[in-house]
């Protein structure tokens, strides 16, 4: 995951926040595909001119069609059954610094079958070699 946000709404000010970030990490490049379903936030003039500004390529999955978006889906299915299921937050912060930390664990700990079990931070590192020209 490149980057996130949290809020007390699903907006498009928090999306674009995420989206400012993923891009702060060097790795989303003009041209990128940012895949979504059809949540409000998501076909927000403020999110298609974001995306614009930045050469981001929108797509979005059918209606009631949760295959469209099985990676996101099963990162929120692992982040519920995996850390959130069990714990009662008292405060925002708290829950927020647990799905921090989750996300830490996610990329850079925790084996993923569709990478051929490696971490998204080790399978960031040897796609970033492979595409990196070598100085002569």
């Amino acid at each position: 995951m490149l980057g996130w946000a949290s809020g007390k709404r699903q907006t498009a000010e928090l999306v674009v926040t995420a989206l400012r970030r993923a891009i702060a990490t060097g790795h989303l490049s003009p041209g990128a595909i940012f895949h979504t379903d059809h949540g409000t936030q998501y076909r927000s003039k403020r999110f298609t001119r974001f995306c614009g500004r930045h050469g981001i390529r929108r797509s979005m999955g059918k209606n009631f069609e949760c295959w469209d978006n099985a990676v996101a889906e099963s990162f929120f299915s692992k982040l519920k059954n995996e850390r959130l299921r069990w714990i009662h937050f008292t405060t925002r912060h708290a829950a927020t610094y647990e799905v921090a930390d989750y996300i830490r664990y996610f990329n850079t700990r925790r084996p993923h079958q569709t990478l051929g079990y490696a971490t998204p931070a080790e399978t960031m590192t040897r796609l970033t070699r492979q595409t990196t020209p070598v100085a002569a």
